[in-house]
C-alpha cells in the first residue's frame, strides 16, 4: 500500500496504534483478573499455569476432604463422649445390682435401665456423617447394629 505520509509521520501513527494495542491488553488484562487469557496471550507459560492449576485443584480437594473429615472427627469425639458417660451410669448400675439388698422389682428397674442404655448405645454406634455411618469401618454405608429389645439376643449386626 502505497501513502503520501511522511516516514516520521508514519512512525508516530505505527507508535500510536502499538500504544493503544497496549491499553487494549492492559485494559483486558484488568477486567478479567488474569494477566494470560488465552494461549496465544503468553505460550512459554502454558506448562506453568496448568501445573498451577493442576496445584491449586489438589489444594481445593484436600481442603474438602479436611472439612469432611473434621466434621467425622467431632461427631465421632461427642458420640465417644457420649458413650463413656452411659458405660459409667453402667458401671453404677452394676455396682448397685451386686448388693444383696437389692429387691426384684430394683432389678427388673436395674435391667430396664440397661435396655434403655442398650438402646442408646446403638444409637451412638449409627453416628452418620453426610450419610456416612463413622463407625461402620470399610461398611459406611450400611447402619453397623441394629437393637430390638423383644429378642432374646438384641443385637444384631
Amino acid at each position: 500500500m502505497t501513502t503520501n505520509l511522511s516516514p516520521s509521520l508514519e512512525r508516530y501513527l505505527t507508535s500510536l496504534n502499538a500504544i493503544g494495542d497496549r491499553m487494549q491488553n492492559a485494559q483486558r488484562e484488568i477486567t478479567s483478573g488474569k494477566r494470560v487469557n488465552t494461549v496465544s496471550d503468553s505460550p512459554d507459560q502454558v506448562s506453568t499455569l496448568l501445573q498451577t492449576r493442576a496445584s491449586l485443584a489438589t489444594a481445593a480437594q484436600i481442603q474438602s476432604n479436611l472439612g469432611r473429615f473434621k466434621l467425622e472427627t467431632d461427631a465421632g469425639e461427642q458420640a465417644l463422649q457420649a458413650a463413656t458417660q452411659l458405660m459409667d451410669r453402667v458401671q453404677s448400675l452394676g455396682t448397685q445390682a451386686a448388693t444383696s439388698t437389692q429387691t426384684p422389682d430394683g432389678f427388673a428397674a436395674i435391667g430396664q435401665e440397661l435396655g434403655s442404655i442398650l438402646e442408646q448405645m446403638g444409637g451412638l454406634a449409627a453416628t452418620s456423617v453426610g450419610g456416612r455411618y463413622i463407625f461402620s469401618g470399610d461398611r459406611d454405608g450400611t447402619k453397623p447394629y441394629s437393637i430390638d429389645l423383644t429378642q432374646a439376643n438384641p443385637v444384631s449386626l
